[in-house]
């Protein structure tokens, strides 16, 4: 008999650990570094991982998740220059502008045009070719941008860095 309670006692410790991380399970509210702790628990590596994860609706109701991690190592035996040329191509207001005009619903552009910082055309189809280059946007139609849904997560994550 003694043996069926340690059974069943080891039976709900095991249905309540995977009540816990069942989706939609409320976790206290104090859990503030839950994901932290999550990815501890999964981590094989030694030398560590950086993770970046999201899960966003946008004004105009398209949904996404996204998630990315790499090991430490990895990042830093890479060359990070090779990087430059991706955060060069947000790294202008006008570009963030349109970048923002885009994951918000709007990616014509003549929207673009209306911008306060854009003299010509010429200059508007300059930032365009940049931001698609980099792989920021990407053309869909004559004269209609969107933001790859690949891109939506990490664009948003470089923004939460970038604002104070």
């Amino acid at each position: 008999m003694d043996r069926f309670l340690s059974i069943e006692k080891k039976l709900d410790e095991v249905l309540s650990k995977l009540e816990e991380r069942a989706p939609g399970h409320a976790r206290k509210a104090d859990d503030k570094f839950w994901a932290l702790q999550e990815l501890r628990e999964r981590v094989t590596d030694v030398s560590g991982q950086i993770m970046l994860l999201g899960s966003v609706v946008t004004p105009d109701g398209t949904p996404y998740e996204w998630q990315e991690g790499r090991t430490t190592q990895s990042l830093l035996e890479r060359d990070w220059s090779e990087g430059s040329d991706v955060l060069a191509a947000l790294a202008h207001p006008v570009r963030l502008s349109i970048m923002q005009k885009v994951v918000t619903g709007t990616g014509q552009t003549s929207a673009f045009s209306e911008l306060d910082s854009v003299a010509t055309t010429g200059q508007l189809h300059h930032h365009i070719r940049l931001l698609t280059a980099a792989g920021w946007l990407r053309h869909t139609a004559r004269g209609q941008y969107s933001v790859p849904p690949s891109r939506v997560i990490p664009l948003l994550t470089l923004l939460s860095i970038a604002l104070p």
